[in-house]
């Protein structure tokens, strides 16, 4: 395990989630995608986290990351990011339409926020809004919901930069 556990992150990572965050920050200096598949449960939400937090201190990268999750885990995240690395300013992006403008009003401000938690549903409504971010970095949470990579918004979504 070589990479320091960031002093950003407020608790303490089990040996295999070290080992995960490593994987991790790999991938990112390898400029590859990869998939966290560790089982259920195993903290795979706390190294992404670790993996934010790394990128802040390390890279200078505090963001905006954008992070696409079922709706159903949407708070989970929030609460998991306020948790572990409070030093992060969070949007979560939800809403009725006039509330998401809302929300897209302050959002091209420099550090305007360092994370964007939204879901499946409301990224592919308001695609043109996300494509229009200048995003440093995109997780998936439980990718395998999307039915199809391969559709046209898909694709111009994935390409954001």
């Amino acid at each position: 395990v070589k990479t320091p556990i960031p002093f950003l992150l407020h608790g303490t990572l089990r040996e295999y989630q070290h080992i995960g965050l490593d994987w991790l920050v790999t991938m990112y200096e390898k400029k590859l995608n990869g998939i966290l598949a560790d089982e259920m449960g195993l903290g795979k939400t706390i190294q992404t986290i670790a993996l934010l937090a790394h990128l802040a201190l390390e890279k200078s990268n505090w963001g905006p990351h954008l992070i696409i999750v079922p709706t159903s885990v949407m708070l989970n995240w929030e609460m998991e990011l306020k948790r572990w690395c409070p030093g992060f300013k969070i949007l979560t992006y939800f809403g009725s339409q006039k509330e998401r403008k809302l929300k897209r009003q302050g959002w091209t401000k420099p550090n305007a926020f360092h994370v964007c938690i939204t879901s499946y549903k409301l990224v592919l409504q308001d695609h043109q809004a996300f494509r229009r971010k200048s995003w440093r970095y995109l997780i998936l949470d439980e990718a395998q919901n999307i039915k199809n990579f391969k559709s046209q918004r898909w694709q111009s979504l994935l390409n954001f930069n």
